[in-house]
């Protein structure tokens, strides 16, 4: 039942009751819509704006050496784009852009990040910049770090090359009973492709083969003896890990004397890819 009261002009005005109700049920209605929005908008990160100088680091990545890296400088931070690498090897990294205004600025970080090394402008066009045929002093990831010295954002073309340590070669020293080490760098699709080790006349030795983490490889498939018994000799061994392994020869005769030995490397192909970054 309604109640209506009558009113002059013959309007009629609902209850206060009837109002709440209707009010209630449009919240209702409009709620879950917010709601819903609010659940569906994405958070975005705050503009660094203008940054004066350049600290922050933005946009790690990782390239194959021989590979290029392709991208954008972002305002106010360095990219660093990293590569692995074995002690030896001779890189050649140059840094280019299509800005015609801005200035880059570019060095290399060892991997334990306390070596700098600065790029400098190419012979041949001054607004790139070169690191040429540098020579790795260690084993591990290294990054290249670049930005602009000035304030612009625009795109940047890495491009890298290097040439791997193909041999490696050691006389060790053994008293009689003793042992010695002869150590050696593994990264990633490396392989030993021929592995010789010449003691004195008179020699017997022992060889084991440790990787980066002390755990001995098992290559006696891999091994034949050679010169009558006096040269051994292992082919085609793995050793991908990114670290150090080392040959532990061992005299078994009680004779000192010395062992001549060599490590011919097979190393990976360099990349030819164009790595958006």
């Amino acid at each position: 039942m309604s109640f209506q009261a009558n009113r002059p002009g013959g309007a009629v005005r609902p209850r206060a009751a009837s109002t709440i109700l209707l009010a209630l049920g449009l919240a209702l209605l409009i709620a879950p819509s917010s709601v819903a929005q609010a659940k569906n908008k994405k958070w975005a990160p705050k503009d660094p704006g203008d940054a004066p100088d350049v600290t922050r680091e933005h946009g790690v990545g990782s390239i194959p050496l021989g590979a290029s890296a392709r991208g954008d400088i972002v305002l106010g931070f360095y990219n660093m784009i990293s590569f692995e690498a074995v002690k030896g090897t001779r890189v050649t990294l140059r840094l280019s852009t299509r800005h015609k205004e801005a200035e880059l600025l570019a060095d290399l970080i060892d991997p334990l990040r306390s070596s700098h090394v600065a790029f400098v402008a190419a012979p041949d066009n001054a607004r790139d910049l070169l690191l040429a045929d540098h020579r790795l002093e260690m084993t591990g990831v290294y990054s290249i770090r670049f930005a602009f010295k000035t304030d612009h954002n625009g795109p940047y073309l890495l491009e890298t090359s290097a040439v791997f340590p193909e041999r490696a070669e050691e006389t060790l020293a053994l008293a009689p009973h003793g042992e010695a080490r002869f150590r050696f760098d593994g990264m990633a699709d490396r392989r030993i492709g021929l592995l010789k080790v010449e003691p004195e006349e008179g020699m017997r030795v022992d060889l084991r083969l440790l990787d980066p983490s002390g755990c001995e490889l098992d290559f006696r498939d891999k091994t034949r003896l050679e010169n009558f018994g006096r040269r051994t000799e292992v082919a085609g061994v793995v050793i991908e890990s990114n670290g150090e392994f080392v040959l532990v020869v061992r005299d078994k005769a009680g004779v000192a004397g010395a062992v001549h030995v060599s490590v011919e490397f097979e190393n990976p192909p360099l990349s030819r890819r164009v790595i958006k970054i």
